[in-house]
């Protein structure tokens, strides 16, 4: 049984609605936890909205960002919600990890990737079981706080999820 100890300090903002994104908004919600969901595409955010995944309203202190935006715009997005949002703690689920996870500095940021998908993809694709017993990555950046990789492993155990720890080149040798 989950108890408010292990559920991830509140709340928490997604940035990207696709399935990922939309996934992990749909696990956590059903756990309680208070969920913000942000995308460029307000449509995505609305959708995902009316299935339960979270609230579209704006966020001033997430404990937790969560980027789930397409590989190309990770690196921008996980530097904008660290600046943002000076003390959350910022993770992506990109299949990519080099190339973030060696520049971003920020002791905040740990690099994470579900391996999880479905042949379908947007906001109304998502489960909250997606997870279930699939691994999850957990990637060390450069810098990564102990209280952060903990925080990480613990939002992958809640959505169902097995921690497996892995450095950036190992996880984009072991992708590609």
């Amino acid at each position: 049984m989950t108890t408010l100890l292990d559920l991830p300090p509140s709340p928490v903002l997604i940035v990207g609605t696709g399935l990922l994104g939309t996934s992990v908004a749909l696990g956590l919600t059903a756990l309680g936890v208070d969920v913000h969901l942000r995308d460029i595409d307000p449509g995505n955010v609305d959708s995902a909205v009316s299935i339960g995944a979270g609230s579209g309203e704006p966020v001033e202190n997430p404990a937790l960002v969560v980027v789930a935006v397409p590989p190309s715009a990770v690196e921008g997005e996980v530097r904008a919600a660290l600046d943002e949002f000076t003390e959350a703690v910022v993770t992506d689920v990109s299949s990519v990890k080099t190339a973030v996870c060696t520049t971003i500095l920020d002791p905040r940021f740990v690099g994470g990737h579900p391996m999880a998908g479905k042949e379908r993809s947007g906001p109304l694709a998502g489960s909250e079981w997606l997870f279930e017993g699939r691994p999850w990555a957990i990637v060390r950046a450069v810098n990564s706080s102990d209280a952060a990789v903990s925080l990480v492993e613990r939002l992958a155990r809640l959505l169902g999820a097995v921690p497996v720890h892995l450095d950036a080149e190992q996880h984009d040798r072991a992708v590609a």
